[in-house]
């Protein structure tokens, strides 16, 4: 994906988030500027805080991947 598609999708994604959770687009718009778009927000846990795949047995967990 070459930089201006990056851009285009990037720019696509912060109206269609901005139209879904208005006053979000500001937020997005600076990480997206600063170059930490992908970074995790300070307060965002290390770890996930719960398994999503504890349902499953050992014999459904290893058809998943």
């Amino acid at each position: 994906m070459s930089a201006d598609e990056r851009l285009d999708l990037a720019q696509r994604l912060a109206a269609a988030l901005s139209a879904a959770c208005p006053g979000s687009e500001g937020a997005l718009r600076g990480s997206l500027a600063a170059g930490t778009a992908d970074d995790p927000p300070p307060d965002a846990p290390a770890v996930m805080p719960w398994d999503p795949y504890e349902h499953l047995t050992s014999n459904e967990s290893r058809h998943l991947f």
